[in-house]
């Protein structure tokens, strides 16, 4: 059942209440107010041990220069070897205090703990096991107590202040996950790094310590016992499926398998670092090839008394790698993936307690939270009763296209409250790597501060975000967006899986308009430029819908004639002027949905040929439109070439759109005939639109006129869409790596924005 906003603001609140609530407020005489700053001068300075680690002494300097910002006070750093001063900010154990010395009920537990402590007109923030968790602290004052936000790299929100009251409680706060992870990260967006580490992601490494993966990240089965040279040595190793055995997926059961694996696993251990610091994970798990795994009668067996395909085999494997590793590495976890078929959890086994199991629901509807959905919301639960130590890897996008609108945003969001009160101790949302895709600095926040503080009130950070990010008149704009997609999703009553995303005629004319008016209302050149990034996907939504419709004179028919390529013949046997198909096969064009671009399924390479009759069109200049393509092409009308070595789509899930082709002002109208000759690929084809970021249409393809001018919104679309990639750095909208822009961008999509915009330029003849 679907739920309109404001029934999720009262969800919200109930959830929030209900939440896991791991920070210890505790009440004492020690509680007081402070006076850190008054007209730009300070009686406090800041203080660190003498021997301060570096993540201390990082502390401080974080500490003194927000303060600064804040109040144009200088807070001086000195360490504890200077005399003790009436007010002081003591950070980590120093001969000031320590650990030791703070009460029972403020003693940190948790792997990056921290108390915050005021006494006697000072203030201590002191980190639990790790030197890190005074950094943390740090952070978690400048926030709770200050009001300073870390919105996006290079996007610090730090009010100013020209008394600075600060009302401090003492408290002890234990991070409920001990893993919070954002993946791919982003090493090229300058301050990244330091955005990260101020949000308290401790899946990247900043020289402070983090959570480490040694080895191979993923689907590791492949490195731990690699095909070549093991499957011609021992066949047996490796998985007996349909009878075969395939170097893809391993025997889990057979005991040489096993010794080379925990031997590759020993081998990986020997280089994690011996730091307290560093949390370091080693993965064991299952190729990601998509196999029900092993068949043999022992691997069947261990499935049945398991009662759950793959996992039974996979867990004892695991646990038999886990017990060897533990002997002489007990600070390292074994982590393995429940994922696809491994996901449903063991009836029987318990995980050793070094084991950590990387809970992926890959198949989740993105439009519900997952207490919604009973398959997955079970296999969480089984997996609770059989460790102690669950991570989850979270879908919280589309995977065929990062621009496209994804309503997720309050699912991603409950769903990781429910982790955390489910008794998850990690979380790794997998993301875009490019700027400017979807809402990308608004979920990061959103999910960094969640994975901090799992209890916060998910749509309050999102307006505090859109207020202090875009402007306080634009942020509300922004927000009354976030509520149209949302809620128009929520009216569509459609599923949302990771190869969809949402469209709707109606709700981009409002989206539009709501956005225009947000970026009239911009205060700053700075919020400017974030709106246009925010806007880029309901431009590109408005522009794809008019590729090819936009001044369309006419479609071109649904039937055409295939010609295949002479199996082991050279495709350059030339058939530009044929005009008589009746010894090719007749054909309809295709329909492939969007979640099988890669897998082909087109009529594949070869020739393909229709007649149309084009009306008169006053002498109008034209051009062809394809709808989807997959190859290189070459295109003839009446024998004459119009195209040549045409690219089709380039992006990784195959999104083929395909360039324009200007035909000019030479077709008459009457009779003509037109062949296209396709290298490569699936061939010539519809795109299905399911939930797709274009729009759906039963057009192959088209012939426009390039006389009729752009109505205002699609040219502001236009004109605004390539200054706004350009200036978001928009490098891809496709999972990947790199500094550049891909070739789908760079070559297809900025190209034919471009051609867009050449509407209305030439006139009739």
């Amino acid at each position: 059942m679907r739920v309109s906003s404001s029934t999720l603001c009262i969800r919200i609140l109930l959830a929030c209440i209900a939440a896991l609530a791991p920070a210890r407020a505790v009440a004492s005489a020690s509680d007081e107010t402070l006076v850190l700053a008054r007209d730009g001068t300070t009686n406090h300075s800041i203080v660190i041990a003498a021997d301060a680690a570096p993540q201390i002494v990082k502390a401080a300097e974080e500490l003194s220069y927000f303060l600064e910002r804040m109040t144009r006070a200088k807070f001086a750093v000195r360490r504890d070897d200077t005399p003790k001063a009436e007010h002081e900010i003591v950070l980590g154990p120093t001969n000031r205090k320590a650990l030791a010395d703070v009460p029972e009920a403020l003693q940190p537990s948790a792997w990056e703990g921290f108390v915050i402590l005021p006494e006697d007109r000072s203030l201590y923030i002191m980190g639990g096991q790790i030197p890190r968790g005074t950094l943390y602290g740090v952070y978690d004052f400048l926030e709770q107590d200050l009001g300073v936000r870390f919105l996006a790299p290079e996007a610090n929100h730090v009010p100013r202040r020209a008394v600075l009251h600060v009302p401090v409680r003492a408290r002890v706060y234990d991070p409920p996950f001990e893993y919070r992870a954002h993946f791919p990260p982003n090493n090229q967006r300058r301050g990244y790094g330091e955005w990260t580490g101020r949000s308290r992601i401790n899946s990247i490494a900043q020289g402070y310590g983090h959570v480490r993966r040694v080895g191979h990240t993923v689907h590791t089965f492949h490195y731990l016992v690699p095909p070549s040279p093991h499957f011609d040595e021992n066949r047996e190793m490796f998985a007996l499926i349909n009878g075969k055995r395939t170097p893809r997926e391993l025997c889990l059961s057979h005991p040489e398998t096993l010794r080379v694996a925990t031997r590759k696993v020993l081998d990986w251990a020997e280089g994690a670092p011996d730091d307290p610091g560093i949390r370091s994970i080693i993965q064991v798990s299952q190729n990601d090839t998509g196999s029900t795994g092993c068949k043999c009668p022992r691997c069947a067996a261990a499935d049945a008394e398991e009662g759950a395909q793959f996992t039974g085999q996979l867990i004892r494997f695991v646990n038999a790698i886990a017990r060897v590793v533990g002997r002489d590495h007990p600070q390292i976890y074994v982590e393995t993936l429940a994922y696809h078929r491994s996901e449903y959890p063991p009836q029987k086994a318990v995980a050793e307690p070094n084991v950590a199991i990387w809970f992926a629901p890959i198949g989740q509807d993105l439009g519900r939270p997952l207490d919604e959905q009973p398959k997955h919301w079970n296999n969480l639960q089984g997996w609770r009763r059989a460790t102690g130590r669950i991570f989850v890897w979270d879908y919280t996008q589309g995977f065929h296209d990062l621009l496209a609108p994804f309503p997720s945003l309050w699912t991603v969001a409950r769903n990781i409250q429910l982790y955390a009160e489910n008794g998850a101790q990690g979380y790794m949302p997998q993301q875009p790597t490019s700027d400017g895709t979807e809402m990308r600095y608004l979920r990061n926040y959103m999910m960094a501060q969640l994975q901090w503080r799992p209890d916060q009130d998910y749509r309050r950070l999102a307006e505090e975000f859109c207020r202090l990010y875009y402007g306080l008149r634009a942020g509300a704009q922004i927000m009354q967006y976030v509520d149209l997609l949302h809620d128009s999703f929520q009216r569509a009553n459609l599923p949302l899986n990771r190869h969809g995303s949402f469209k709707d005629d109606a709700f981009v004319v409002e989206a539009d308009r709501i956005l225009t008016r947000a970026s009239e209302m911009a205060e700053l050149p700075e919020q400017a430029r974030r709106i246009a990034e925010f806007r880029l996907p309901i431009w590109r939504l408005m522009l794809i819908q008019a590729f090819g419709r936009h001044g369309k004179v006419m479609s071109l028919p649904q039937q055409w004639w295939h010609r295949q390529f002479e199996e082991g013949a050279d495709d350059s046997e030339d058939f530009s002027a044929t005009t008589d198909f009746g010894n090719w096969q007749e054909v309809r064009i295709p329909i492939i949905p969007a979640a099988d671009y890669d897998k082909g399924g087109g009529l594949g390479p070869g020739w393909y040929g229709t007649s149309f009759n084009l009306a008169d069109a006053g002498g109008a200049p034209l051009a062809l439109h394809f709808e989807s393509m997959q190859g290189t092409w070459d295109v003839w009308i009446d024998g004459r070439s119009v195209a040549t070595a045409m690219p089709s789509g380039l992006g990784l899930y195959r999104e083929k759109e395909v360039p324009y082709v200007r035909i000019g002002d030479g077709l008459s109208p009457g009779h003509h005939v037109i062949v296209v000759r396709v290298r490569g690929g699936s061939g010539f084809y519809k795109a299905e639109q399911y939930q797709n970021p274009r729009f759906t249409t039963a057009d192959a393809a088209t012939i426009v006129d390039m006389s009729q001018p752009l109505p205002p919104a699609l040219r502001a679309a236009a004109e605004g869409f390539l200054p706004a990639c350009s200036g978001a750095g928009l490098v891809r909208i496709s999972y990947g790596y790199g500094p550049t822009p891909t070739t789908y961008l760079k070559d297809l999509l900025w190209p034919k924005v471009r051609f867009l915009l050449t509407h209305g330029n030439a006139q009739r003849r």
